[in-house]
């Protein structure tokens, strides 16, 4: 089976995950090598962001909200 470029294109960019077709459709490539090296830099993005947010959750053991909206160590 030949394939013309776009189709193919076509192809990669609807096999990528949602979040990651969003980004790649904002940009222009050249050729398949470019889209695949968006796809890995969009992807490494998402993952920095993703353990960012995951290793950097503020904690509240220890605190209490006031009901006047102050915070109290208990």
């Amino acid at each position: 089976m030949h394939e013309n470029k776009e189709s193919k294109t076509a192809r990669f960019v609807s096999g990528l995950r949602r979040q990651i077709q969003d980004v790649v459709e904002l940009y222009e490539y050249s050729s398949m090598e470019k889209l695949v090296h968006l796809d890995f830099k969009v992807e490494s993005q998402i993952l920095k962001k993703t353990s960012f947010k995951t290793t950097h959750n503020f904690r509240m053991d220890g605190f209490k909200l006031e009901g006047g909206g102050g915070v109290e160590w208990f």
